[in-house]
């Protein structure tokens, strides 16, 4: 699933079942029908109170203009967000805070007893005023919705899930025609194997059934990286994921996120999930404080920059950190946040917020306690970069930021990594998504920043979804070894990926460094944690050429 636990209350929305959390019923209510609106979006802005038409509603806009504007007969007026950023929302003594992001994002809240502003979706409370109140934001209510669990035979006997039909039937039965907009699919581990294939199946198929405006949000209890058919129908299906981020370090997260990019899944939405205050003991558990939780969610934001939102699985009663959420949010996916990152010897820093980081910003770089030298971070908009050069013998990067401008730096500082220059495909002629002819050989050209060591059959990987494993043709490394030509078979009418392995044993630059399939400059490799994941992948299928007899 993909969503984010938020936090504090927002009193004038929202009167919840728990005395401690229940406000007076409010006499005025500023309504959204998107609580996270992208720029560009139209949302419909809406007074909840008796004779709501000919009202004026103060806009005050992220550069600080003023704007009113006036509701119609139904109390309702249309709002075009040109620009991302923080709004403010004003009628008589009501206001309510809304945050335009520069592209689509999504958070997840599990739990709702706890009302939230930074909201995407949430599981559909029981009680009809409390999803009313969730509803009066603009958060889409989803239904739960049973995946893994329903294959254990030791709780199901002959009635366990098999084929996608059953999932089919039973979703189909349980949410659509519904109350509801979509559904939180409770859990899936993606993997070749049966059921699992048939799961991930289903989802495409109900994808087909619900329709493109009913969401899916599948949660994952593990990607296998040679899961090639499943996480096609996953893509297909346009279901934007939450992988299961309950505990580990960095290494562990970095892996799980290194699973998700490998197939893409990124580009659809798909984001780590959070579990504050999960326990299975002390080096498999959640945050347990408010202060390792803002870290947890700095460290899934540092690990996985391009990740469009969180999910947070608050299922575990710690209200803290439902009360903290919102203010997480705005801090590390909202506001300005400079994320740092190696690309072509030069450290890259990145704007991976919603809003302008302007002039003022700098990096120091550091020698043990000696300052080698400072560079001066630019106007960044939100997704832009900037190369930063680092002089000879640094090792720490200390970021000085001005204020209103955050990191996800421990301390604010970043480790500089030993390689700053990895192996990385500069250009792959095989485009991502490409449709080919079934009937045809043809070749693959792909070029390196740097030389490698050699081009091996077994370095290279091929399997459709339908087809399994298929061994590619001859490979050719040009005289420099920057540029590799792969001869492909001819492949029956299928959905496949074409991998680069990276390791030590396969594609690695002369200093022995692995392959940076990803591109994002570090190098993710978790010893004993599946198969290495930053491999370089590109998906492709083939068709019969129905024009050529």
């Amino acid at each position: 699933m993909v969503i984010i636990a938020l936090g504090a209350i927002a009193a004038s929305l929202f009167s919840i079942s728990r005395a401690e959390d229940a406000p007076e019923a409010p006499t005025l209510v500023i309504g959204f029908s998107k609580s996270v609106p992208a720029v560009g979006d139209r949302v419909e802005v809406r007074l909840y109170l008796d004779s709501p038409g000919g009202r004026d509603v103060g806009v005050t806009c992220p550069d600080g203009a003023v704007l009113t504007r006036t509701t119609g007969p139904d109390g309702c007026f249309s709002w075009y967000p040109r620009r991302y950023g923080r709004y403010v929302f004003r009628a008589g003594d009501c206001s309510e805070t809304v945050w335009v992001t520069a592209g689509q994002m999504y958070f997840f809240v599990w739990d709702t007893t706890i009302f939230r502003r930074n909201a995407s979706h949430a599981l559909r409370p029981r009680d009809a005023n409390c999803a009313a109140a969730w509803r009066r934001r603009g958060v889409k209510l989803v239904n739960w919705a049973g995946g893994e669990y329903l294959t254990r035979e030791k709780d199901f006997g002959d009635k366990a899930f098999k084929k996608s039909a059953d999932w089919l039937e039973n979703w189909s039965k349980d949410s659509l025609d519904k109350d509801c907009d979509g559904i939180a699919i409770d859990e899936i581990y993606v993997s070749s194997n049966q059921p699992m294939d048939e799961l991930c199946k289903a989802v495409l198929e109900f994808r087909k059934r619900a329709g493109r405006g009913f969401d899916i949000l599948p949660f994952f209890s593990g990607i296998e990286w040679d899961a090639v058919g499943p996480m096609w129908d996953l893509r297909d299906a346009e279901a934007p994921c939450m992988e299961e981020n309950y505990w580990g370090g960095e290494e562990v997260y970095g892996k799980r996120w290194a699973d998700v990019r490998l197939f893409r899944l990124d580009e659809i939405g798909t984001v780590l999930s959070q579990a504050p205050g999960f326990f299975l003991d002390e080096k498999r558990r959640g945050p347990r404080t408010i202060e390792e939780f803002r870290a947890d969610i700095a460290l899934c934001r540092r690990l996985a920059p391009e990740m469009r939102g969180i999910s947070l699985f608050n299922a575990y009663n710690f209200r803290e950190a439902d009360r903290a959420a919102d203010s997480a949010i705005e801090d590390y996916f909202f506001k300005p946040v400079v994320h740092l990152h190696p690309r072509n010897g030069d450290l890259m820093a990145q704007n991976i917020g919603n809003d302008d980081i302007r002039e003022g910003g700098a990096v120091e770089f550091l020698k043990g306690g000696d300052v080698l030298g400072t560079a001066s971070i630019p106007a960044l908009i939100p997704g832009q970069d900037a190369a930063l050069k680092v002089p000879p013998g640094a090792e720490i990067a200390r970021l000085k930021l001005p204020e209103g401008v955050n990191h996800v730096y421990e301390g604010g500082q970043f480790r500089l990594p030993e390689n700053m220059n990895p192996l990385q495909v500069e250009r792959c002629s095989l485009k991502q998504g490409e449709i080919l002819n079934a009937s045809q050989e043809f070749t693959v050209e792909i070029s390196f920043n740097k030389p490698v060591v050699n081009a091996r059959q077994r370095a290279v990987w091929l399997k459709g979804a339908k087809t399994g494993k298929v061994e590619v043709g001859e490979l050719a490394l040009s005289e420099d070894r920057k540029s590799l030509r792969i001869c492909m078979p001819t492949l029956p009418e299928d959905r496949y990926s074409l991998r680069l392995l990276s390791g030590k044993v396969h594609f690695r630059d002369d200093d022995g460094n692995p392959l940076d399939g990803s591109g994002n400059g570090f190098c993710e490799h978790a010893p004993g944690l599946y198969q290495d994941a930053d491999h370089f992948s590109v998906d492709f299928r083939t068709v019969v050429d129905s024009y050529n007899p």
